[in-house]
């Protein structure tokens, strides 16, 4: 019995002993990087490689259009940026029903996780206009991702960087251009709109020809960035930023676009000015004046680029606006030029175009 009790003891003080000692850890076995075949994209020759692929999932119909690599939030590791085209999906934001998803992946040198996507702030499929294909590709470098859109006359630029919280839309630029066609050539006008969410700064740049000229460069009260599962459609955007954003600026219309027509400051019998103001006066007397952000010279590149002097102003009060819309060009059947300026009103929702010919008498 005695011997029993010794040994049961033994025992217990043994447990206890190894109860006092630290229990060695054991490192979980790594994770296998998930691997799979590579995916092909219907407009870049190489196919996403099969590390990433692993983490697009495609169903019957699904197609993956573009990709592009590289670092997007500076830790040296390469990403990738996916344009996936879904058979099938509705949105309130988009009339097309071919979704498309701008997915995010991020990498660690080994391998990828999933990131931020989103299928609002790019253009789906057949959603160009009168160019059905409104994707034109994208690219990563040291600015970030950039998005190219493009129609039959228009182009955009969607500008991500990494912010605080993650891939941003931080930049936007919007191009439009039209021929100017004489009896010897053709040449391209165009312009170009630059947005900087961070800053607040605007920039529209006249393209003439091979020559950029700055036409106006301010700083607009502009929305905080996005995050990009949060950027808006790209016609709120256009909103925002092309409507609401940008002081009233005037513009030129010709029926049809004939170079010989294009600088009429010397055939004018009134100024824009002129006539905003007569409008302004009679019409619309309570609202108060409030000079454009010019400096001499974009006012004349503004005026040059145009093809008459540009108004100083336009008049404002809340929601409402009085201002210079456009000066319009149209040769009658016995090829005599007309011209007519064009004052636009707009109070909320409601507008109206003021048409004035340069030949009558002003109201």
């Amino acid at each position: 019995m005695k011997k029993f009790v010794l040994t049961v003891c033994c025992v217990l003080l043994c447990l206890l002993a190894g109860c006092g000692r630290e229990t060695e850890s054991v490192e979980p076995a790594p994770e296998p990087v998930l691997e799979t075949s590579p995916i092909p994209a219907r407009m870049r020759e190489e196919p996403l490689p099969g590390k990433a692929a692993a983490l697009v999932k495609l169903a019957d119909g699904d197609e993956l259009l573009d990709w592009c690599a590289g670092d997007l939030n500076g830790d040296g590791a390469e990403d990738v940026a996916l344009m996936v085209e879904r058979s099938e999906g509705q949105s309130e934001e988009h009339w097309s029903s071919k979704p498309r998803e701008l997915m995010i992946l991020m990498g660690n040198g080994e391998s990828y996780t999933r990131g931020q996507l989103s299928r609002k702030v790019v253009r789906w499929g057949g959603e160009g206009g009168m160019n059905p294909e409104p994707y034109d590709g994208m690219t990563i470098d040291e600015t970030g991702l950039t998005v190219r859109e493009c129609g039959k006359d228009w182009s955009t630029d969607l500008i991500f960087t990494w912010q605080e919280k993650g891939l941003s839309l931080t930049g936007y630029i919007h191009r439009y251009w039209e021929w100017i066609v004489s009896e010897t050539s053709e040449e391209c006008r165009g312009l170009e709109d630059r947005f900087d969410l961070l800053t607040g700064a605007f920039t529209r740049v006249g393209q003439w020809g091979e020559t950029d000229v700055p036409l106006l460069q301010t700083t607009l009260d502009l929305p905080e960035p996005w995050l990009l599962e949060e950027a808006p459609d790209t016609w709120t955007l256009e909103e925002i930023l092309l409507l609401d954003a940008i002081p009233p600026l005037p513009q030129r219309e010709h029926i049809p676009y004939r170079a010989e027509d294009h600088d009429v400051t010397a055939v004018l019998n009134r100024t824009p000015q002129e006539v905003l103001d007569r409008i302004h006066e009679t019409q619309y007397p309570d609202l108060e004046r409030v000079d454009l952000p010019w400096t001499e010279e974009t006012r004349a590149n503004y005026a040059a680029f145009v093809g008459y002097p540009v108004p100083e102003c336009y008049y404002a009060d809340g929601e409402k606006r009085l201002y210079y819309f456009w000066l319009e060009s149209r040769r009658s059947d016995g090829d005599v030029l007309f011209l007519n300026h064009g004052i636009w009103y707009a109070d909320g929702d409601e507008t109206e175009l003021i048409n004035i010919n340069d030949e009558e008498e002003l109201p």
